[in-house]
């Protein structure tokens, strides 16, 4: 396989824990072998694997989650939101919606307080474009909330900084380089909370 660099997440942001995989991640790329690594110091590595790009699905958890065997709960999404003005990232997972609600009650503000980023705010919080952001390795500290439903699998695939690529690890691990508090910040299933969430 050739090599090709990509993103280093951990040298984006001091103070980021090493992320460490037992087995390679699975990258949205193409049909063409590829190995990149994520970081210096870690051992994830990306593979070429014919994945559905989120370009050509508006909902792509369940294509990418079937391309990839797994549940689309282990799929997990980093959306980042802004409550007055400050930011916070979300790690949720699935199709299920992060609800601006629970998040606004986590933090004791008004609803109306919490916005969902735009992709030029996503893009100049993160370093990333809107749709690839990874789960660490931001441009800057953002204080972060993981929904349980991503501790609830062994291993999940996160964004990979491209918009054809996802970074597998483990939960514990991801839990752990996140730093985030465990909140339960998801919709339940049977509700659709007014969100500008894609």
């Amino acid at each position: 396989p050739t090599e090709r660099p990509t993103a280093h997440p951990t040298e984006r942001s001091t103070g980021t824990p090493d992320i460490h995989t037992e087995a390679p991640a699975t990258a949205m790329v193409s049909s063409e072998p590829t190995v990149a690594t994520i970081s210096p110091t870690s051992e994830a590595l990306l593979t070429a694997s014919p994945v559905p790009t989120h370009a050509t699905s508006p909902s792509p958890f369940p294509a990418a989650a079937q391309a990839l065997g797994v549940a689309v709960d282990q799929i997990v999404k980093s959306l980042v939101f802004l409550v007055d003005g400050r930011p916070f990232v979300v790690y949720g997972c699935g199709t299920r919606r992060v609800d601006p609600r629970k998040l606004a009650a986590r933090l004791n503000v008004n609803r109306k307080q919490v916005q969902f980023a735009d992709a030029d705010q996503v893009l100049e919080l993160t370093g990333y474009e809107a749709g690839t952001v990874p789960p660490f390795g931001f441009k800057m500290h953002i204080p972060a909330f993981m929904d349980p439903a991503v501790q609830a699998h062994e291993e999940v695939y996160a964004g990979g900084g491209g918009i054809n690529a996802l970074v597998k690890i483990k939960s514990a691990d991801l839990l752990r380089a996140t730093d985030a508090q465990v909140v339960p910040l998801l919709a339940d299933p049977t509700e659709t909370p007014a969100s500008d969430e894609a």
